[in-house]
């Protein structure tokens, strides 16, 4: 995570491109560590990319990917309320 830290002390730790490093974490985890860490990653890099979208005026290009694959980790999991939560930052 020492990369986590780099991108959030040069970029801020709202910008676009920590989300894009945590979605891409998340999926190096996989199955292997439970769904529930990926989750969170994947909640936080959401929750990035709709502030970023507020704040740069532009959908980030991952937003999409990143609702999807917290979707389908979500009904994996069995945890209905945090996959409906995600979708409607659709």
């Amino acid at each position: 995570m020492a990369l986590l830290k780099a991108h959030k002390g040069r970029f801020g730790a709202d910008h676009p491109l920590v989300g894009d490093l945590l979605v891409t974490y998340s999926h190096f985890l996989g199955g292997g560590t439970g769904y529930h860490e990926q989750i969170g990653l994947l909640s936080r890099a959401v929750d990035i990319y709709a502030h970023s979208e507020e704040k740069y005026g532009m959908k980030p290009p991952r937003f999409t990917d990143a609702l999807k694959s917290l979707g389908a980790l979500c009904r994996k999991a069995q945890l209905p309320a945090k996959g409906l939560e995600a979708g409607l930052l659709r």
